[in-house]
């Protein structure tokens, strides 16, 4: 079943559902996930935020002196 038809499934048994603790999780969950979806958007990376304040040594390539010993 592709998701569309099952959400269209679920859509029409909720709209006959009429037991409320049913419809508390349903509302709980609802909320839950609009939650999470605002704060995922929120947190979102800013792009170029740190750009020029990483810099790497101009050695960054060269061995480690601890590992000389195990370089051929």
């Amino acid at each position: 079943m592709q998701i569309q038809e099952k959400k269209l499934e679920l859509l029409d048994w909720i709209l006959h559902v009429n037991d409320e603790n049913i419809l508390n999780n349903i509302e709980r969950i609802r909320l839950k996930f609009t939650r999470t979806r605002k704060k995922d958007l929120s947190n979102s990376p800013e792009y170029g935020r740190m750009k020029g304040q990483i810099v790497m040594s101009p050695d960054f390539n060269e061995p480690l002196e601890d590992f000389k010993e195990y370089m051929p």
